[in-house]
């Protein structure tokens, strides 16, 4: 699913990060041109476009990947290196390997693992107590990677059966689920994704000519822009999005369309940790997020989310996000490209 907005934690994790190693907390806001009250609201969302633009700035300023998420620095290339070294593979299985020893070889820090058990595979991370950042957002990100990077390779989505991390249940954790579309469990015993074994012996379809492609953009864009996607979540949120200004499908017309009953429809829309009005309540907020971060009309905004009355909007608006409209409103231009 293509998530036009993220939770301000994520922003605010990185912030963490880039202030322990001297940078302005202020001023990083500052440039990111969104009104400072924004980033104290624990259902704050702002744009992808802002996350993607300051993840790759401080990529930029601390020569990291990893953004100071982590106490090794992961250098420049590091990401695309480990897709060069893995694209010949034959299949996903043999993909993955390499490209969990690859990690295992710049980061002493990470421990990768590629194992199979009771026709189930199981990808795991795990990293040095103390060697990442206190939200463990870091972990969350990586796993999110080889989850759409493994997608791309096999040019299909990877489905998964569950999601495991060992960090406690997060304010944020439905994100989790719309994330990567399984049950998520917390407080695990690992940091695991687990999916059918027969993944591991599909042919890998892409090749270097399209892994050229993919790195103009990856990894950070990955987060936002999950070109490998294509699950049943990810189509009712596609058909919910084609249906705007106008009035949001009824889930029986969604059912119909995805040629699936109600009754499945809500049953993986639950197993995700989900539901079909979450659903078209999300879509709708993060069309608003993104045309006010345009400068619209609230107004206007209103009326391409699909509101006949502004008030309505409103309301409907501080709901989702606990701020007003206008809190959104971009107090300046953006300014984290390079200088």
């Amino acid at each position: 699913m293509q998530i036009t907005t993220v939770p301000i934690h994520y922003i605010n994790s990185i912030l963490s990060s880039a202030e322990l190693r001297g940078f302005d907390r202020r001023k990083l806001i500052a440039r990111s041109g969104l009104a400072a009250e924004l980033f104290n609201q624990q259902k704050t969302r702002v744009s992808a476009d802002v996350y993607i633009r300051l993840s790759k700035y401080l990529m930029r300023e601390m020569q990291d990947e990893s953004c100071g998420l982590m106490g090794q620095r992961t250098k420049i290339g590091t990401f695309a290196t480990m897709c060069q070294a893995s694209i010949n593979s034959p299949n996903l299985g043999r993909f993955l390997g390499r490209c969990s020893r690859f990690y295992g070889l710049v980061n002493d820090d990470l421990e990768t693992r590629l194992s199979t058990e009771a026709g189930r595979a199981r990808y795991s991370l795990t990293a040095v107590p103390g060697s990442v950042d206190a939200e463990e957002h870091v972990i969350m990100v990586m796993l999110a990677l080889i989850h759409r990077l493994a997608g791309w390779a096999i040019g299909q989505p990877l489905v998964l059966e569950r999601t495991c991390f060992t960090r406690k249940l997060p304010v944020y954790a439905n994100d989790y689920n719309l994330l990567f579309e399984s049950p998520v469990e917390f407080g695990a015993a690992e940091n695991i994704l687990q999916f059918s074994i027969n993944y591991l012996d599909m042919p890998v379809v892409q090749d270097e000519q399209s892994l050229r492609e993919l790195l103009q953009h990856a990894p950070m864009s990955f987060m936002t822009n999950l070109v490998a996607d294509g699950g049943l979540v990810s189509r009712v949120v596609n058909i919910l999005r084609q249906s705007l200004p106008g009035t949001a499908p009824s889930i029986d017309d969604v059912a119909q369309q995805l040629n699936t009953s109600v009754a499945t429809l809500r049953r993986h829309l639950s197993a995700a940790g989900c539901s079909y009005k979450q659903l078209k309540d999300n879509v709708r907020r993060d069309r608003a997020i993104y045309l006010l971060s345009l400068n619209k009309p609230v107004e206007e905004v209103a009326e391409c989310t699909g509101f006949a009355e502004t008030t309505s909007f409103f309301r409907a608006f501080k709901r989702w996000t606990g701020s007003t409209p206008k809190a959104y409103v971009p107090v300046v231009a953006h300014n984290l490209a390079p200088n």
